[in-house]
């Protein structure tokens, strides 16, 4: 992403929650810290401050529909471009995301979080 024009937090890590089973966006555990304090949370001044920018994805990093326009949206395309990337597969431009997605268990994917789940991200 970063090598890409996007952002990621200093203090903050993409992977999988300590039980393995989901993957996200977290805010780095004590000891990952560059200070070196010992329980310190995050990275350079820990944490994640109020207002602070978590993460900005680029618009050419996304699976998006062709005809896509700012204020008009339409799902279905945008599943249709999905589609259309997994039938790449290896010759998609998008395909490590692609194999990622291929590759869930259910479950991980938005679509299939829970009411709760789905409002914690909104």
């Amino acid at each position: 992403i970063n090598n890409n024009g996007g952002y990621i937090h200093q203090n903050v890590r993409i992977g999988l929650d300590p039980t393995g089973n989901y993957r996200g966006v977290f805010v780095k555990e004590w000891g990952e810290g560059e200070s070196g304090v010992e329980g310190e949370i995050g990275g350079p001044g820990g944490g994640i401050g109020d207002g602070d920018v978590i993460c900005k994805i680029p618009w050419k990093l996304l699976i998006k529909p062709k005809d896509y326009e700012y204020k008009q949206y339409w799902s279905c395309n945008a599943v249709q471009e999905l589609y259309d990337q997994f039938l790449l597969g290896e010759k998609s431009p998008f395909a490590p995301y692609v194999k990622y997605l291929m590759n869930q268990p259910r479950g991980r994917i938005p679509s299939e979080w829970t009411a709760n789940g789905k409002k914690t991200t909104s």
